[in-house]
């Protein structure tokens, strides 16, 4: 299942993520990214400018998460488009 976040932000591209949690549905949204192989989640007291760097280098480097990222890319590619959704939504009043 693709995160609402990454299917929002990252429509049409091969994104990887880094995500920083703070609240919220980031953790939920993070562990679903982490869970495709496209986004590394550093949790609160996991941040410091070491961790970060070393989150990106391997988002940059590790292969597995350009394929991952490629295959959520497809994943929202195949889902219907808001219009789409709208028209269904439509039919249903």
């Amino acid at each position: 299942m693709v995160p609402l976040a990454m299917a929002l932000a990252g429509r049409g591209h091969d994104v990887r993520w880094l995500c920083v949690l703070q609240a919220a549905d980031q953790f939920i949204n993070a562990r679903q990214g982490a869970a495709a192989g496209a986004a590394v989640a550093l949790a609160p007291g996991e941040v410091s400018a070491e961790a970060i760097g070393h989150a990106v280098g391997r988002l940059l480097v590790e292969p597995d998460f350009g394929l991952a990222a490629g295959r959520v890319r497809a994943e929202i590619e195949g889902m219907p488009s808001p219009d789409d959704v709208g028209a269904v939504l439509e039919g249903l009043r």
